[in-house]
């Protein structure tokens, strides 16, 4: 079976000291591995996101703001999203096309967007991996390690690698 790298959330807005060494790890990392397949998420708000109007997050309204803050020497593609889960039809039906049932996640946040694409597809059948010296948390280590344990609470220990 083939296997895909999904990258989550490496947009300028998101860098902070907690963030900015993580672009150059991934681009490291993927230009010294093999996978079928690399998707970049991108997040896209709006002014009805429930991330506006109930969290008050007005973070990447604007498309100067949410530039991919990321540069792969291999072949990707990009897929948006408006929820903390890169699990969309788009990207489900991409991976059926593409015969793909392995999926490695990193990126950002490891508290959010990697852990509830994990849930959201482990429950869809995929096997699912977390790269963990590739994830971080915007919001820091604390955020960072608590993701993690609840990772490998969720989809096992042997898949957080």
């Amino acid at each position: 079976m083939k296997k895909a790298l999904l990258i989550l959330d490496l947009e300028n807005v998101f860098m902070n000291e907690y963030t900015k060494d993580l672009p150059t790890k991934i681009e490291d990392y993927v230009a010294s591995t093999y996978y079928d397949n690399i998707v970049v998420g991108k997040f896209v708000n709006h002014l009805d996101s429930i991330f506006v109007k109930r969290l008050g997050n007005n973070k990447c309204l604007d498309k100067e703001e949410c530039i991919l803050n990321i540069h792969l020497s291999k072949p990707y593609v990009v897929m948006e999203r408006t929820a903390y889960t890169m699990y969309t039809e788009e990207l489900d039906s991409y991976l059926k096309e593409n015969k793909i049932k392995y999926v490695y996640l990193c990126g950002l946040d490891t508290d959010r967007s990697i852990y509830k694409t994990a849930l959201d597809l482990l429950e869809r059948g995929y096997y699912v991996y977390v790269i963990k010296s590739l994830c971080r948390s915007s919001a820091g280590t604390k955020y960072h390690d608590m993701g993690i344990g609840l990772l490998e609470r969720q989809i096992g220990k042997d898949y957080v690698i």
